[in-house]
């Protein structure tokens, strides 16, 4: 019988089912998990800020993942000590070779004994230009930031248009380079891991409302993520691009509402690491949620009466949502972007405070949000 088991789970390893092989009585095997990344990775809310030094740091997609190993009664060590914001894909590239090639410490036996490893990493090599220019306007109550954001859009434009030639530069190619070598170092230091690389989505997607799209240049930049995922696994081994643009995209609650900041809110961070969990859930044969979900009907969609609307200081707007379809749960929850700008009332009440511009948001139990621009003038 023994011999029998052991023909059989060869066999089935062998055609690539997942490590997850239980017995009846027998508890199921746990999951060893490492995430290495940048500061998605490691959990930063709140904007575009020295690395390091980024408020609401606490838990990123990494963590919804790790509780839904744990709730699944799978979880076995989990370690996101190279999850560091601000990191490059070179820092990372040199921070995990130097890890595996040294003496055997905490990290390197991590990466050795893991079953599941995400990476995320290369948005922080292109951006640097970016945070040079962001970085002395927020420190400076004066600048231009606090007092014309078209002129920090156009800016920003600007720099942009210096990413986009990067990504076809030896830039680009580095960046591609470095996470070819962590993705290869991984597998050869531990060949039966399987691993989950993030591919970004827009991080300004509210700069669409000034003219600034960056849909283009951040599905060129997951082009070449996907490239170095194509070279590292030439040789062999389990590596799975995660694309997240989309259901970022469909999202406006996922990010902030400021034009500025590129991190996830937190619902952003659940909906990133819900994508993750789905594919690891199939993956190694683990519960989802969606089975115990009560059957109701679903917002599809939502949609404020006003896109976008300029109110004079003092005076007062009424806005409505209608939640599609109509047989769904029509209560939405409304939220300013700037409260001292335009603040909004449960009932949809727009009350103009300030000159500037709030970004008003209307949320269905379901999660679907819609988004309306105000400018509020003298």
């Amino acid at each position: 019988m023994t011999q029998l088991i052991s023909i059989l789970m060869t066999g089935l390893l062998i055609a690539g089912a997942p490590p997850v092989l239980t017995f009846a009585g027998e508890a199921p095997k746990t999951l060893n998990y490492v995430a290495i990344g940048d500061s998605v990775a490691a959990g930063v809310r709140g904007g575009i800020y020295p690395p390091g030094s980024e408020p609401g740091s606490d838990k990123g997609y990494t963590d919804y993942i790790a509780n839904k190993l744990k709730s699944a009664g799978v979880l076995g060590d989990f370690n996101k000590d190279i999850c560091v914001a601000g990191a490059t894909a070179l820092e990372l590239a040199q921070r995990v070779g130097a890890d595996l090639s040294g003496p055997a410490g905490k990290e390197a036996t991590a990466i050795k004994n893991a079953d599941i490893i995400t990476f995320d990493a290369g948005a922080n090599d292109l951006l640097g230009p970016l945070y040079q220019y962001l970085m002395p306007l927020l420190a400076d109550p004066g600048s231009e930031w606090y007092t014309d954001n078209r002129a920090v859009i156009g800016h920003v434009s600007d720099i942009v248009q210096q990413l986009m030639g990067d990504l076809n530069s030896d830039a680009g190619l580095e960046v591609e380079t470095n996470i070819e070598a962590i993705l290869g170092d991984i597998l050869a230091a531990n060949p039966d891991a399987r691993i989950y690389v993030m591919g970004y989505y827009n991080p300004l997607p509210a700069a669409k409302l000034y003219g600034l799209d960056l849909d283009a240049p951040t599905a060129s930049f997951n082009s070449l993520i996907k490239r170095a995922i194509s070279a590292a696994a030439a040789s062999g081994g389990s590596i799975t691009f995660v694309e997240t643009m989309k259901a970022m995209g469909e999202n406006p609650e996922s990010l902030s509402a400021d034009p500025m900041d590129i991190h996830p809110t937190e619902a952003g961070y659940v909906i990133i690491g819900d994508i993750f969990w789905k594919i690891i859930a199939k993956d190694f044969d683990l519960p989802t949620d969606e089975s115990a979900k009560a059957e109701k009907v679903k917002a599809e969609s939502v949609k404020i009466n006003m896109p976008a609307v300029t109110v004079k200081k003092g005076r007062t707007l009424q806005l409505s949502a209608a939640v599609a379809p109509p047989d769904a749960d029509q209560a939405v929850t409304w939220s300013s972007s700037n409260a001292g700008v335009a603040a909004i009332d449960e009932n949809g009440l727009v009350t103009a405070l300030k000159t500037g511009t709030a970004r008003i948001t209307a949320t269905t139990a379901d999660g679907k949000a819609a988004v309306t621009l105000i400018c509020v003038t003298a």
